[in-house]
């Protein structure tokens, strides 16, 4: 598995866990080219850094990415 994981979900229907799950990528800029490329405005994004353990991204519906 690769560093970064990305995750997309339905803000009133997240699947959950992996059901949730899109790709790994090597990179953050990666996975951030990924995530605007699938973001949407009824729908929600999430990066996790699997070194660290954190959410190191996540967007809600149309609020801005916050990097954490």
């Amino acid at each position: 598995m690769k560093r970064y994981l990305l995750f997309k979900f339905a803000t009133y229907y997240a699947s959950g866990g992996w059901c949730d799950f899109v790709n790994d990528f090597e990179t953050l800029e990666a996975a951030q080219a990924e995530r605007i490329k699938l973001h949407d405005a009824y729908g929600s994004t999430q990066i996790v850094d699997t070194l660290t353990k954190q959410i190191i991204i996540s967007q809600y519906e149309s609020f801005p990415a916050e990097a954490r």
